[in-house]
């Protein structure tokens, strides 16, 4: 499917200038077909076509040992690929694969236990190459690695990160993996007016990152520092082989009530152990009231007082039962493979130290925990009302909340760091808190047709939406600075689905047989955090630098010529006074202060049964995903540094889905693309 990309991109000039280490790497860039956007950039516009694969296999065996016992296997196989970016281009290959044992043992018809095993895998290969050709040689960059005294081969992972262009690079970024082992038994115990659940699940996680060489990382501000030595910064890492293995153990016990024929109490808790695995030499603990390091020991510290309970109840408030209020609360654990996998990944960063020749940046990049970390625990309650307004119609209405102080924040440049260190530290000054209206239409199948209507009103608020982002702690700089809407609030959000099947009203042979599906969805905007740069020495941080609002002036402009009909009107921010010296500080424009664009879609498939008979049966389906082509674009360049700042660059869906595993499905699959169409003949037999 082809999708339409717009970036800034260095000018011919600008790539002949550069100095010769830098020209092939700027020749992967594709050469600008649009106007001079000043500071030797211009514009460059394309259709790329990106392809993406999935080939899935799945086999079942089902077997009854005896009228009491009764098994099952499963194995699943999916390899795929993605390819995303202009040029150079990222291809993905990706697999997993997944083997589940099951046994169902019936001691009563009251008493009954069961027993899941599961052995799964997920692996990622990535390669960044020039378009058209399956690998870049990787000596063709050897002037690089020669410039900045890389030691060894030339085979590097080259990164040269240019401020407004963003990042261009070459080579191979290896294996990274993991691999789940899983044993869950489980009993059920029907007795009185009890319906009891208990059981325990065990989890061994072993991640793993494999790099293929070592990597070469290159920082400019601008594409004229790429003219004259010493105005980058330069890192060099070894390539690295590193994996952690991460336990998880839990207990839980719940029980269902009925305490009357109209009230209903479910009661349980969940006992959560995980040991916390030990990292290797290297990692840096904190002292937290003294801020200095401490004796190497496990990444936070065992506990087994880690337990969550949960309540509910269900009431019905007329005889009939047409009317039902329900209500919940519990507590939650996260799970700690984020940190765990801070040991394999050394955290978001991957260089050891950068320098440059106009000015020495001695600092050296790791990795760090206080040594009071603790898991975080999520709070969450809920309430809701059902309506039951025939035998097929229902309407609910309830609200959500949910609440936590302790979530991971990973923050630079606060405690532990120093003029020749900075320490990311994993720390729990992580809050947010979740508050919604939900309403919710229920149409069971009647006369052909069901549907599902859903709407929320919601907002979430936090300092910090992704235990992978950085935030700067330097400069005084505080997690309440921070608080605000998240990254990925949504304010209102409708979504429905249809169904009607002609054969309950048609009287004409050739009229039954006959369907239609539909999906519709639409949503808000998600927030824009607005800062000066992506990068502060070379790392991308969440929070810094922010503007100032600039006097009166127009958050959003009218441009005819934008994605969308507007964009983002640069005169109403201008630079911290701070920001001007090189120093980390905030404006006081707050962070995700503006909202980008809202999406709607509608999806639509029609499909007969061709014939149906006892033991087979024909499917035809024809499905045109954003069957209208309505227009959805991503939201708008965030950085003041870039040329096309506050305009969309691409269609929404390459905004939600790259095919990269942090993003999610490749864009093909995500809404907000193009419209698409596809023919589907579905044979049971």
């Amino acid at each position: 499917q082809p999708f339409v990309w717009n970036q800034p991109v260095p000018t011919l000039a600008a790539r002949e200038n550069a100095l010769i280490w830098a020209r092939p790497l700027l020749s992967l860039l594709p050469q600008p077909n649009g106007a001079d956007l000043g500071n030797d950039l211009a514009e460059w516009t394309a259709g790329l076509s990106r392809p993406a694969r999935l080939d899935t296999g799945a086999v079942r065996l089902d077997h009854a040992f005896s009228s009491r016992v009764t098994g099952f296997s499963r194995y699943n196989e999916s390899p795929s690929s993605t390819e995303f970016g202009s040029n150079p281009v990222n291809k993905l290959d990706l697999r997993s694969r997944s083997v589940t044992l099951g046994i169902n043992l019936r001691a009563r018809p009251n008493l009954v236990f069961d027993v899941h095993l599961n052995a799964s895998s997920a692996r990622a290969n990535s390669v960044w190459h020039q378009v058209g050709t399956a690998a870049t040689p990787a000596c063709a960059f050897e002037a690089a690695t020669n410039f900045f005294h890389a030691p060894g081969s030339c085979d590097y992972l080259i990164r040269l990160s240019i401020a407004g262009v963003g990042q261009i690079v070459t080579g191979s970024e290896g294996l990274r993996s993991q691999s789940q082992y899983q044993i869950s038994p489980a009993g059920s115990w029907n007795i009185g007016k009890h319906a009891i659940r208990f059981g325990a699940d065990y989890r061994r996680l072993a991640p793993l990152r494999k790099d293929a060489t070592g990597s070469l990382s290159i920082l400019a501000d601008t594409v004229a520092d790429l003219a004259s030595s010493g105005n980058f910064w330069d890192a060099t890492a070894q390539q690295q082989t590193i994996s952690a293995v991460l336990k998880e153990i839990s207990l839980f016990a719940q029980d269902t009530w009925r305490i009357t024929p109209r009230l209903t109490a479910t009661y349980g808790l969940r006992w959560e152990i995980s040991p916390a695995p030990h990292p290797g030499a290297g990692t840096v603990f904190l002292d937290p009231l003294r801020g200095s390091p401490t004796t190497l020991q496990a990444i936070w510290p065992s506990t087994y007082a880690n337990f969550a309970p949960r309540f509910g109840a269900a009431y019905q408030l007329t005889d009939r039962g047409r009317t039902v209020m329900r209500g919940g609360m519990g507590f939650y654990f996260d799970s700690s493979l984020s940190l765990a996998t801070d040991l394999v990944n050394h955290g978001p960063l991957n260089v050891s130290h950068f320098q440059s020749g106009r000015s020495f940046v001695p600092e050296q990049l790791t990795f760090g925990f206080p040594s009071n970390l603790r898991l975080p625990v999520v709070k969450q309650w809920n309430v809701s009302v059902d309506q039951a307004f025939s035998d097929h119609d229902v309407l609910s209405v309830g609200y959500v909340g949910s609440r936590s102080d302790d979530l991971i924040r990973r923050e630079l440049g606060g405690a532990g760091s120093t003029t020749l260190l900075l320490v990311a530290l994993s720390t729990n000054h992580g809050s947010s808190e979740y508050h919604a209206l939900q309403a919710q239409y229920r149409r069971r199948l009647a006369r052909g047709f069901q549907a599902l209507a859903s709407y929320s009103w919601s907002h979430s608020i936090d300092n910090s939406s992704a235990d992978s982002s950085l935030f700067w702690a330097g400069s005084s700089l505080t997690p309440a600075q921070d608080r605000a809407s998240s990254d990925f609030d949504v304010r209102h959000s409708f979504s429905a689905g249809f169904t009607y099947e002609t054969q309950h009203t048609a009287r004409k042979s050739w009229w039954r047989g006959w369907a239609i599906d539909g999906t519709f969805r639409a949503r808000t905007g998600f927030p824009i955090n607005v800062l000066e740069t992506e990068q502060y020495q070379g790392i991308s941080y969440a929070n810094i630098f922010r503007p100032d609002r600039f006097g009166s002036q127009r958050l959003w402009i009218s441009d005819p010529s934008a994605p969308g009909g507007r964009r983002i009107n640069r005169g109403a921010f201008q630079k911290a006074p701070n920001s001007a010296l090189g120093i980390p500080g905030q404006g006081n424009l707050g962070r995700n202060a503006l909202y980008g664009f809202g999406m709607s879609q509608l999806d639509l498939a029609l499909r007969r049964e061709l014939f149906v008979e006892e033991k087979r049966s024909l499917q035809f389906r024809i499905e045109a995903f954003n069957a209208l082509n309505h227009a959805n674009f991503a939201d708008p360049i965030s950085f003041l540094s870039s040329p096309l700042f506050g305009q969309s660059a691409s269609m929404l869906n390459l905004m939600l889905g790259t095919g990269s595993p942090s993003s999610g499905l490749a864009p093909i699959y995500q809404a907000g693309g193009a419209r698409s169409a596809r023919i589907v003949v579905r044979f049971k037999f």
